[in-house]
């Protein structure tokens, strides 16, 4: 048996303190870090040039529990809120939903207030995939909870019921396999991933921590290996591709969350414990808080939700599509779009802009930036098939 890597940590990054801090993500092109308090109603960012004394705290409409960037210059993020799905503008902490929120749970028209959302992901096809959960706030949790999919058409697809509490969701190195985690079953869950599709099948155990804790959310590295926040144990562990542990995080305090990659570091996030014994005295002091340590390898890269239009009325002036083409990297900005229904169809009006940009390695990595802009006006007409919007 291989020996474990450790790495300890002792004191918090980010002593802010919070309630139930979750949804740690790395936003790369703006060099910032954001996280989201679920209980509070918080999004944080923190530029990461200025470190912790520059964090920003933005009211929350409602509870949100996991973000995905949408485009590089958006101030709207794709977000899994206590309703769904929705866009927020992480400058006002405005919540819009792109769903009937009620429809999301069929006939059972309690459930859209008994549930909120939970942990998720986008994989590489844009899809933004999330988990709801009974709201401990109001039932706890049993297994009623769903995992859906938000397509860049904005459909959601419910993929797999029932689940207790839906946490950390990815995808291995070579984009045939999803994780998911159900946390008190102490099981991370592999399937088979259908890339072009999203599909999923076959459905087994990838991971079992085999005791009365619960794995949380997660994060990949570069090695396929996963980095599962352990809910109650105060830890974070490194689980080998073939399901075994090879690393442990140890942190002041129980309630691990999730981690996040910043580089080669990991930022990660907790949340408050209440229980006061001798066996870690310093948790209570130390939950809620957020925490970094270098393990030195680095995470994959965050995917994009592509959407392919905005819904509404009149927009002016937001990024809704971004494709990477090689070193290409071509962004669609709306000057001005209209929707409307006609005959059971969404008709789009847009006036666009197309912009392209050339670039060499960032600079992080070695290379000096190289910015080739090329801007071309366009004006389209898109035209939703019945029912799919």
């Amino acid at each position: 048996m291989s020996e474990i890597q450790r790495w300890t940590v002792n004191e918090p990054y980010l002593d802010i303190p919070g309630t139930l801090l979750e949804g740690p993500f790395h936003d790369v092109a703006n060099n910032e870090f954001r996280f989201v308090d679920i209980w509070e109603h918080k999004l944080y960012r923190l530029d990461l040039t200025k470190g912790p004394d520059s964090l920003k705290v933005i009211e929350t409409d409602a509870s949100v529990g996991v973000t995905a960037n949408i485009g590089p210059r958006s101030n709207q993020l794709i977000v899994g809120a206590k309703h769904g799905f929705a866009r927020l503008d992480h400058t006002t902490g405005k919540l819009s939903y792109i769903h009937d929120i009620h429809k999301l749970w069929g006939e059972d028209g309690g459930k859209a207030e008994r549930m909120r959302f939970n942990d998720g992901a986008v994989d590489s096809h844009g899809r933004f995939w999330a988990g709801a959960m009974n709201d401990p706030k109001i039932k706890k949790p049993e297994a009623e909870g769903v995992l859906f999919r938000l397509d860049p058409d904005q459909s959601v697809h419910h993929m797999l019921a029932p689940v207790t509490i839906p946490n950390g969701i990815g995808w291995n190195l070579t984009d045939d396999v999803m994780y998911l985690t159900d946390s008190p079953t102490g099981k991370i869950f592999a399937f088979d991933f259908d890339a072009s599709s999203g599909a999923i099948s076959n459905r087994r155990v990838h991971f079992d921590i085999g005791n009365a804790l619960e794995p949380d959310g997660f994060a990949i590295d570069v090695e396929g290996c996963i980095w599962s926040a352990v809910y109650g144990g105060g830890k974070v562990l490194r689980i080998s591709p073939a399901g075994k542990i090879i690393g442990q995080i140890d942190l002041p305090t129980r309630n691990v969350t999730c981690p996040a990659f910043v580089g080669t570091e990991l930022f990660i996030t907790t949340a408050k414990d209440d229980r006061d014994d001798d066996q870690l005295p310093q948790s209570v002091r130390y939950g809620g808080r957020v925490y970094r340590v270098d393990v030195g390898v680095r995470g994959v890269p965050k995917n994009e939700f592509r959407h392919l239009w905005i819904h509404g009325t009149w927009y002016k002036g937001y990024s809704y599509s971004t494709w990477y083409f090689g070193r290409i990297h071509c962004s669609v900005y709306v000057h001005t779009s209209y929707r409307r229904r006609i005959n059971g169809a969404s008709l789009v009006l847009c006036i666009c802009r197309v912009k392209t940009r050339a670039r060499g390695r960032p600079k992080a990595e070695g290379g000096s930036m190289i910015n080739k802009r090329a801007s071309t006006p366009v004006r389209a007409v898109i035209v939703q098939k019945p029912g799919s919007g």
